[in-house]
């Protein structure tokens, strides 16, 4: 089976996805695992989070649970962050410690495996440095600018505007800000 790679470069940034063409006697499958992997040329310190649970600083030889997307990174002179873009049809991927020395892989944790059927494409990963933390903002419009608009209009139900009244103080006396 073919397969593209497609990659767009940015001031500071890298995205990545593969492709799957159409072509002769390959019309749909199975992914059960991505061999994509970030290899450093160090060690790294990730601020590991799974699931909306609290950021832990550890190093990426070390560490033994998955990391959702994004991740920031850090090795005291830059800050690397790790993200997904354009995921319309894949499963929920995260970040595992890699086989190779300072690595992180991704890693499919809750499903077995994506059904595809040809053409398609899997979602961005993409790769933002900068040298300080607060820098990373910067590519905070990398997922804006991977994803395609929406395709269907938005509907004539849904209106510009504040919040109902009496919405907003049911939430106030609920506590919820």
């Amino acid at each position: 089976m073919k397969y593209n790679l497609l990659a767009r470069v940015f001031d500071g940034s890298v995205a990545f996805r593969y492709s799957i063409p159409a072509q002769p006697g390959v019309a749909s499958g199975n992914i059960s695992h991505e061999n994509t992997e970030f290899n450093f040329p160090g060690s790294y310190t990730i601020y590991q989070y799974n699931q909306e649970s609290v950021f832990t600083p550890v190093s990426i030889d070390t560490f033994s649970k998955t990391c959702d997307f994004p991740a920031t990174l850090a090795d005291g002179k830059l800050f690397v962050s790790i993200g997904e873009a354009g995921n319309d049809n894949y499963t929920k991927a995260e970040l595992e410690r890699g086989e190779a020395p300072h690595s992180l892989a991704v890693a499919f944790t809750k499903n077995g495996s994506v059904k595809w059927a040809a053409p398609y494409q899997t979602p961005w990963r993409t790769i933002s440095i900068s040298q300080t933390a607060i820098g990373l903002h910067r590519f905070s419009t990398l997922n804006v600018k991977l994803t395609p608009a929406a395709a269907r209009e938005i509907p004539a139900w849904i209106k510009p505007g504040k919040t109902d009244k009496g919405a907003a103080e049911h939430a106030k006396r609920a506590g919820l800000y």
